[in-house]
């Protein structure tokens, strides 16, 4: 009887849940008994114990395949059947959450458990659930893509055979925003008016696209909806075949449901896979016992980090918008989290909701409560009525609802019905006074829930998603390298996310060891060194195939370590890494350490791959006497790079390290120009304050964009980077010449203060750096000590030699040698061009430290 298997199944896992926690009162272990009690009463009642043992059955699945499974998501985490049966980990009882805002009798619906699974095992208990429940009782859900403004404009300049670029000029003039029409489109950007007015295909097109904008476009299956019934799928809808042959219902969610069918949603959350491999570093490298159920949720370093707004990485709370919430409310508690997860929307920000709460909490405004009554339900959130269960709570202990009923008046506010709304608050008021409370305080009281109803968030939710931002957040306080080296594995996009995490590594102290052929995995790797690092993951070059990363780690696996370029070739078969990854490998910098150069690597990439071809197919003998050429060409320059080191990597190499890997990991291009910042008088972008109200840095152009204003004008924002961070800035006119990208700059800013320490940036000029030498600097200076104009240096001051007479231009070379007692200033005849490719080549020539200086006159 399923009734009985869950009631059994619900007592034995609220006494396991027990064992884990402190000790508890026999009172306290009534009041769990009787809550679990009641709950098991609703859930036969409204007959749902078959839903409960089937969520039950599949998360179980889950966990004993080693599948992250979320603590909870939406009202369900209210429920305590569901965390005595681990579908949930969110003690309901502790965090007055209620089962009512989940299920009651006095609103009739499905129950509806939102499951996260890891995002890349999901499919697997999908496929679980098809195989335990069978093939012709499970589907997936439909759902219709439409036709927006974009794919509008696409289609029917298709059909009309406009042309691909003439039709793409169209549709990029579509501002990005979600839910754009054409109308609004045509409004915001002028060009796109423009651009149907100049031209009578442009003005056919937009006629049939206006008709069919909003139409369905096409079939596709719903995200994380499957549909179980008792017999097969197509008893109750009709069905199509997906092409895994899996069963797709062709109603859309809502009239699936109506034919009877239970939804249920397994979701993919990446941040439970960042979660379980941070524990098992921590289990490999520092405590073997490591239990993330019973870290301590009052731990004071946590709080500290987060309301210093160093969120970066944790789940919830590391939007840019979230950052300068947490700024201001500096949370200190568990439920200060919780709350801070629920006031970061729209409503609540715009209300000046978050305001009151923020000044009650640090004590600027004076916590005042309507009846005294109100403490013991809004005392966490400082007297502000911040969930939804909060006016639950307050309309079942002072107008005697029961919190079923609570939940249709939280519903009936929520929408606004003013019938409803009258009902109610006559329903409300005789409460009251049936608990003493007058008439007039009963009506402020239930205005006052009417007006915080509207913001009112799930709890429930809150709560559970608060647990999972606390978790994030308590790993990387207390295992910083091994929450870094997880969270940069999954979800790392080669581009400004991974630029932000090599940031946030550097900010807490730990070395960034950068793609090495013989150090690096797939995935980024902790290592507990003093100070601690982490190993960058072959798997974050960008376009780097798994295939070929198993190939490497398996030779190296086999025989160790590769000494030189040589023995690589020799060991591993090209053919199986791919002439596209082995050119990939060179270009992030995995064969520094083998000595060898990654442009010389680059460069003569077919040849090696031949090479290697040679040495490992079937016409071993005959095809190497055909690379012997190869095989002494390589060998000469691997000697020649034993003895004369490598070169200091040049800008287009490291542009292309960034491009593979979405970082400057060996080094960053601005940290070669130390003299030109000197000189110039620039300041670091992470230093801009609007105390210096115009400014010059030198940087990084990374892109060029176009947005819309606030005036509803459209504004080109450059941005810029240096070693210390990224940072956009608008153009203030449109004569401004922009250089091309990753191009080397000097640029001036004007600085505007916004908050705290976020600042806006206008670009007042721009120009190349090696314009702005030309412009300013006329005489360059090279510091040489004696002892390096010694016999033992030949190569490098022939190398210096070959140096000046590449870059000949106007500009007076001098030296400086310096001798223990005196320096000597000698001037020469040399005359250079002193360009960003002569800045670079000074500074890597082997075993000659230079120093170079610029001067005026």
């Amino acid at each position: 009887d399923p009734a009985q298997e869950l009631a059994r199944r619900a007592r034995e896992g609220l006494r396991q849940r027990w064992a884990k926690q402190a000790a508890l009162s026999d009172a306290q272990r009534q009041v769990y008994e009787q809550r679990l009690e009641a709950e098991l009463s609703i859930i036969i009642e409204m007959k749902f114990p078959g839903y409960f043992l089937i969520v039950h059955d599949f998360i179980s699945w889950a966990k004993q395949q080693q599948i992250p499974v979320g603590p909870g998501r939406g009202s369900g985490a209210g429920s305590l059947v569901a965390y005595a049966l681990r579908i949930t980990d969110i003690d309901p009882v502790e965090h007055g959450l209620f089962f009512e805002r989940f299920l009651n009798p006095e609103r009739v619906s499905m129950p509806d458990f939102d499951i996260d699974f890891c995002q890349w095992r999901r499919d697997d208990v999908i496929k679980y659930v098809i195989e335990r429940y069978t093939a012709d009782n499970v589907a997936q859900i439909t759902t219709f893509g439409k036709m927006n403004a974009k794919a509008a404009i696409r289609d029917v300049g298709r059909v009309l055979e406009i042309g691909y670029k003439k039709v793409d000029r169209l549709a990029r003039l579509v501002p990005n925003e979600l839910g754009i029409t054409l109308d609004k489109a045509r409004e915001k950007e002028p060009r796109l008016q423009e651009a149907i007015d100049n031209d009578k295909d442009y003005r056919e097109l937009m006629e049939f696209a206006k008709k069919l904008e909003g139409l369905n476009r096409h079939a596709s299956v719903h995200a994380a909806g499957i549909m179980i019934s008792d017999a097969p799928i197509t008893d109750y809808v009709p069905v199509y075949l997906s092409e895994d042959k899996h069963l797709i219902t062709q109603y859309e969610m809502k009239n699936a449901e109506q034919t009877g069918l239970v939804k249920f949603d397994f979701l993919g959350l990446k941040t439970l896979t960042i979660i379980a491999q941070a524990v098992n570093f921590i289990r490999q490298q520092c405590n073997k016992n490591f239990d993330l159920d019973t870290i301590p949720r009052d731990d004071a370093k946590v709080y500290r980090e987060i309301s210093a707004g160093h969120a970066t990485g944790i789940f919830q709370l590391e939007s840019h918008g979230m950052i300068r919430l947490l700024q201001k409310l500096r949370p200190s508690s568990f439920e200060d989290i919780v709350a801070t997860i629920a006031l970061f929307r729209p409503g609540p920000l715009g209300s000046g909701m978050v305001d009151d709460f923020i000044e009650r909490k640090h004590g600027k405004k004076t916590i005042v409560y309507l009846l005294p009554q109100l403490e013991t339900v809004l005392k966490d959130t400082y007297g502000v009525i911040v969930y939804q269960e909060q006016v639950q709570q307050i309309a079942a202990m002072l107008a005697n609802y029961s919190l079923g009923e609570a939940d249709l008046l939280r519903r009936a506010m929520g929408k606004k019905k003013p019938q409803e709304m009258a009902q109610q608050q006559s329903r409300f008021i005789a409460g009251c006074k049936q608990n003493g409370i007058e008439q007039q305080k009963a009506v402020e009281l239930f205005n006052l829930m009417a007006s915080f109803a509207e913001y009112g968030f799930n709890k429930s939710h809150s709560t559970a998603y608060g647990l999972l931002s606390y978790q994030t957040a308590y790993l990387k306080v207390n295992y910083p390298a091994q929450f870094m080296a997880a969270t940069m594995t999954y979800d790392c996009d080669y581009g400004e996310k991974t630029n932000r995490y090599v940031n946030e590594c550097r900010r807490l102290g730990i070395t960034l060891i950068p793609p090495s052929i013989n150090d690096s995995e797939g995935q980024f790797l902790p290592r507990m060194t003093k100070p601690p690092a982490v190993v960058f993951g072959l798997s974050a070059i960008k376009g780097m195939s798994g295939n070929a990363i198993n190939v490497v780690q398996r030779e190296r696996e086999a025989r160790g370590k590769f000494k030189t370029m040589t023995e690589f070739i020799k060991r591993v078969d090209l053919t199986k890494v791919g002439k596209k990854n082995f050119e990939l490998l060179a270009l992030s910098g995995c064969f520094d350490t083998l000595n060898i150069d990654r442009a010389y690597v680059h460069k003569n990439s077919t040849a090696l791959v031949k090479h290697s071809e040679a040495i490992h197919g079937e016409e071993k003998q005959r095809q190497l006497t055909l690379f012997d050429s190869v095989a002494h060409d390589l060998n000469a320059w691997q000697r020649k790079f034993e003895r004369e080191g490598v070169p200091t990597a040049s800008l287009a190499a490291l542009i292309a390290e960034r491009r593979q890997t979405g970082v400057y990991l060996s080094k960053h291009p601005v940290s070669f120009y130390r003299r030109d910042r000197e000189f110039f008088r620039t300041t670091p972008l992470k230093a801009l304050t609007a105390a210096q109200p115009e400014v010059r840095v030198v940087a990084i152009l990374h892109d060029v964009s176009e947005r819309i204003g606030k005036n509803q004008q459209r504004v080109t924002w450059l941005t810029l980077e240096d070693e210390s961070q990224t940072s956009d800035a608008a153009l203030s006119a449109h004569d401004i010449h922009v250089p091309p990208l990753h191009t080397v700059v000097l640029v001036t800013l004007e600085v505007e203060n916004i908050y705290r320490d976020k600042v806006s940036l206008t670009v007042k000029k721009i120009t190349p750096i090696s314009e702005a030498r030309r412009e300013e600097v006329a005489k360059v200076y090279l510091q040489l000590r004696s002892e390096q104009l010694a016999d033992e240096h030949p190569i490098a001051l022939q190398r210096l030699e070959k140096i000046c007479a590449d870059n000949s231009g106007n500009i007076p070379l001098h030296f400086v040698l310096c001798y223990p007692q005196i320096k000597l200033t000698l001037t020469s005849s040399v005359r250079i061009n002193m360009n960003d490719e002569m800045l670079f080549q000074l500074q890597s020539l082997p075993n000659l430290e230079s120093v170079i200086g610029y001067a005026r006159e």
